[in-house]
Parts: C-alpha cells; structure tokens; sequence
C-alpha cells in the first residue's frame, strides 16, 4: 500500500509521483482525500527517460533484472523497494498465472514490468534511467478496492434520444 498526501502526490517506492489535475478532480469526485492507496501502472506506460527527455511525468532508477525482447519493443523486468509493496495472495496468483513464476526470481519479491521502445539501453545487470506516465496512473482505494481514478465511458445518446 501506498499513501496519497494532500498535495496531489502518490508516495510509491518509485518515488512521489504527482497526480495530473484531472486525477486529483476525480479523487476528489469520490469525496476521498488523504488515503493508502494501491496504484497500478500498465507496462506501456513505462519508457527509458532518455528517450522522452523532459515530457512531464516522473523519472527513476531502477535496476533491470531481465530485458525480453520482442523486435519492436522490449519488456524490462525491475525490481523495487518491497516495504511499501503489497503482498496480497491475489496478485501473486495473477502473476504466477501470467507465467512470472516460470521466470526464476520474478515471483519472488516486488517486481513490475515495464515496455520499452526497442532503442532503450535498457541492460540485465544495469541500472536504468525509467519515466512513467503519471497522467495514466490507477489508484485505487486500499480499504475496498475502489477505483479512485477510473472515468465512467460517455454514453452515446441512443437514437431516440437524438432526435427529441
């Protein structure tokens, strides 16, 4: 779990990640302010910083412990400080069912993923230099699992309804 401050930030151990202005409205929609925090990160919102130089989102070091590669992208595998992370049975299963536990050493501890342009120097054994998206970040509410951040999809007016 990690925690959401009052100043629009998620600490994480990859850092105080700041909230875009449109993820802190929706937080606030909801009525929830200071909170543990669960946060998911898609391994496409990911990307070596030297290849976005200064588009706004969070930078980080992380240590790459397998780089898989798939031609026009790879896949960096990273671990992260686990006193923070969450240990729930659930996503131990989702990773061990995603085939992580085949990988020696990725179901053990705190790991994430994270897709990288095929150019990224991104090396097993190196520490990178990794950016996130912090506009696409998830947060959802530790206490009941809640979304904090998912926005509901606007509905097309049906046909009938176009036309009154």
């Amino acid at each position: 779990m990690w925690k959401q401050d009052e100043s629009g930030r998620v600490h994480t151990p990859l850092g105080d990640l700041p909230l875009s202005d449109h993820l802190r409205r929706r937080v606030e929609e909801r009525g929830r302010g200071t909170r543990d925090v669960v946060v998911g990160i898609r391994p496409e919102d990911f990307e070596d910083a030297g290849i976005v130089g200064d588009k706004p989102g969070h930078s980080f070091e992380a240590p790459i412990d397998i780089v898989e590669s798939m031609g026009s992208e790879i896949y960096a595998y990273f671990g992260y400080t686990e006193e923070a992370a969450v240990q729930a049975e659930e996503l131990r299963e989702l990773e061990e069912d995603a085939g992580a536990g085949e990988v020696k050493g990725l179901a053990e501890g705190a790991r994430a993923v994270a897709r990288l342009d095929a150019t990224s120097d991104a090396r097993p054994g190196r520490t990178t230099r990794l950016w996130v998206d912090t506009d696409k970040i998830h947060l959802f509410d530790a206490a009941d699992g809640i979304s904090l951040t998912y926005e509901e999809p606007a509905r097309a007016a049906e046909p009938s309804e176009a036309r009154a």
